[in-house]
């Protein structure tokens, strides 16, 4: 077992240019007490020769993997297999993290005062060039991923850190041919068990670059229907409470998604949860289908 406590996990897929930033986050960090695991997600800009070049240099440990492309769920599924450590911190490989990073994260969970029915913390990230984000309504707020971020409608990527053993039962489903999954599928899993804290503290720092999975995730996510289905599944299948704009949100995109699939002879990999609300919405699904597919093809 790992004597330290956070896991800062890192996919990486062709960013051997911004890597250098993120590890020279990781070095300026007052705490050193996490290891770092980086997988480079079959990268073909030379970012495996920079994880190795950064490994050797490092004064705190660096657990580096390589695979053939899978996209970046499979690459955190590949490193949650090795991950030792307690706490899970998934890092992007073009963000970087504040001085005071780790001692706030492990400030946070060690005043945890009960963690019976807890999967983690979810901080605040700040986006750079982007709108700012929401705070949480509450400086400590305990709820659910599902009651807080989705029914009260906190908007904005956060910077959730999780208890290892959590995350380990819930990995990313993996769909063969797939490069993406959509992360809130897990979260909203994870949902129907544990909830979370929520602090308004800032514990991570991210841009929006060209390339990346925020920009192109249109095409990604039309070429990975049964993921998409899947998540979408998690939010019309939830057993509590989600707001009806969600589920007809996730009703729309069940059957633009699944109808992709169907297409391409594929079947979504399981019955609609809500085949009533699907059949409401299906008219508009289909116009909003033809719209993407259309942006899709003309690049």
């Amino acid at each position: 077992m790992s004597e330290r406590r956070l896991a800062i996990v890192t996919p990486v897929y062709n960013r051997a240019r911004e890597l250098p930033a993120l590890f020279n986050s990781l070095k300026q960090q007052r705490c050193r007490d996490f290891t770092w695991y980086v997988v480079d997600d079959g990268s073909t800009d030379g970012s495996r020769a920079v994880i190795e070049s950064m490994r050797n240099e490092a004064k705190f440990p660096v657990k580096a993997f390589h695979k053939e492309n899978g996209g970046k769920h499979t690459a955190v599924n590949l490193a949650m297999r090795h991950v030792t450590e307690p706490l899970t911190f998934i890092v992007d490989s073009d963000d970087t993290l504040p001085a005071a990073a780790v001692q706030t994260i492990l400030d946070s969970f060690d005043a945890i005062s009960n963690s019976s029915g807890l999967c983690g913390i979810s901080f605040l990230r700040r986006m750079e060039h982007a709108p700012q984000e929401t705070d949480f309504p509450e400086a400590k707020l305990r709820g659910s991923y599902m009651d807080v971020r989705i029914n009260q409608g906190v908007m904005g990527d956060k910077a959730e850190v999780y208890y290892t053993r959590c995350l380990k039962e819930f990995p990313f489903p993996e769909f063969e041919g797939e490069r993406f999954y959509h992360e809130d599928g897990v979260w909203v899993r994870l949902s129907t068990r544990y909830e979370m804290l929520h602090e308004n503290k800032v514990v991570y720092e991210g841009r929006y670059l060209e390339g990346g999975l925020t920009r192109g995730g249109r095409a990604l996510k039309m070429a990975s229907p049964l993921g998409m289905c899947d998540r979408s599944a998690q939010f019309l299948g939830y057993p509590g409470k989600v707001v009806f704009k969600q589920r007809v949100k996730h009703a729309i995109l069940w059957d633009v998604y699944s109808a992709v699939a169907k297409t391409r002879g594929e079947q979504p990999p399981c019955a609609c949860p809500a085949p009533v609300l699907c059949a409401a919405v299906a008219p508009a699904a289909a116009v909003l289908r033809r719209k993407w597919e259309g942006e899709v093809a003309n690049g």
